[in-house]
């Protein structure tokens, strides 16, 4: 009789080594991605997405939600939100103040640590964001 070998299921959490850190100056922007389960038939892999930036006149904000991204023929990947009602708001300081990375940078820590304590707390909009198995809203 063959051996067979129990897979083990890597639990993800906001705490989890993120897969991919951006950091856009242009655009005033932090993203953090982590891969959640594995990629699908089509090659699309779920992502957490956290997302903090700067607008002019409205301050820092920090979203969360869940994204599908696959790779192109030319090695690109492209990024699909699948629902505008599946941004998740994390922290929002509003500020009169003009932009400065430093402040960026620390909207973004405060923004992880929200966001763990709320997947910690087992907050529904934020823990299905990183649950496989979770349907995804669409609009």
């Amino acid at each position: 009789m063959p051996e067979t070998q129990a897979t083990e299921t890597v639990a993800i959490s906001p705490r989890t080594e993120p897969t991919r850190r951006d950091r856009n100056q242009e655009s005033r922007t932090i993203e953090v991605r982590w891969n959640i389960g594995e990629p699908n038939a089509d090659g699309g892999q779920r992502q957490a997405l956290l997302k903090v930036y700067y607008t002019k006149g409205y301050g820092y904000v920090a979203n969360a939600t869940t994204v599908i991204t696959t790779k192109t023929e030319h090695g690109e990947s492209t990024e699909f939100t699948l629902s505008v009602l599946n941004w998740d708001n994390v922290y929002r300081q509003s500020t009169k103040g003009r932009y400065a990375q430093k402040d960026l940078t620390a909207a973004y820590e405060l923004a992880l640590e929200l966001l763990c304590a709320r997947f910690d707390d087992a907050h529904q909009l934020i823990v299905r964001h990183f649950d496989p198995t979770a349907p995804i809203p669409r609009d």
